[in-house]
């Protein structure tokens, strides 16, 4: 696979710089993501919006080595199953993840490849005590991230992940307009983020820009569906 290529190249590079290398350190992320998100199911789309809060911390483990953790949550609104609305329903897109990852910075650019495992999942419940939605997507993620300065305290930041195996679930229970369905298949998709940061002082930076997270599902017993999550994001990360 290429990708694994890429993320074992970028390890060998950062293994031999050795010692040139800034010491390992720490740094907390929180972002904003509203995010417009689809997820097909074999009987039927289901679509929501939310406006998603992110925190993410990395922990250096060694020089070039850290590992990073993220985890978003953001209520569920305007919620529709085949184009229908979904009246009185409440629930919670949840999303995570744990990254190794390996980085190495070189003057103007910073380049880095991580490998992990994470997903997504909503959970809501409706008006009637039946009524229920449970979508899942979990699976192995590897990829590389990119970092270019363009001016003094700007920079560019690109990350690229593939999930090359990704399980997933749908279990819904629907009064109005009535549908139900117990679903589970297997995939693979991508996550691309772009985004401009601003760094005014030193161990701080804002940013904003956009990511893009789609997803193409084959089910058991059922046809082949796609999702997708997408949306501008803004966000914060302060160093340590």
């Amino acid at each position: 696979m290429k990708i694994m290529r890429v993320v074992c190249l970028v390890a060998a590079v950062v293994v031999a710089a050795g010692p040139a290398v800034p010491p390992a350190h720490a740094a907390t992320q929180v972002s904003v993501w509203p995010a417009t998100l689809s997820f097909g199911t074999p009987g039927g789309e289901f679509a929501w919006t939310s406006t998603v809060l992110g925190l993410r911390f990395d922990q250096g483990l060694a020089p070039m080595v850290g590992l990073r953790t993220t985890l978003q949550y953001g209520p569920v609104s305007g919620l529709t199953f085949g184009g229908a609305s979904l009246s009185g329903y409440s629930g919670q897109t949840l999303a995570g993840e744990a990254l190794l990852r390996v980085g190495l910075g070189a003057g103007r650019v910073g380049v880095g490849g991580f490998a992990g495992y994470g997903g997504y999942v909503l959970h809501a419940s409706g008006p009637s005590a039946s009524d229920r939605i449970l979508l899942q997507d979990l699976g192995v993620r590897v990829g590389v991230d990119l970092a270019l300065a363009v001016a003094p305290a700007l920079s560019l930041r690109a990350t690229y992940a593939l999930s090359p195996s990704v399980n997933v679930q749908a279990d819904y229970a629907l009064s109005s307009p009535p549908a139900s369905g117990q679903f589970t298949g297997t995939g693979s998709g991508s996550d691309l983020e772009a985004v401009l940061v601003f760094s005014p002082v030193p161990r701080t930076a804002v940013f904003a820009g956009y990511r893009s997270v789609t997803r193409q599902v084959s089910w058991t017993g059922g046809p082949d569906t796609t999702s997708s999550f997408t949306g501008w994001v803004v966000g914060l990360t302060l160093s340590f």
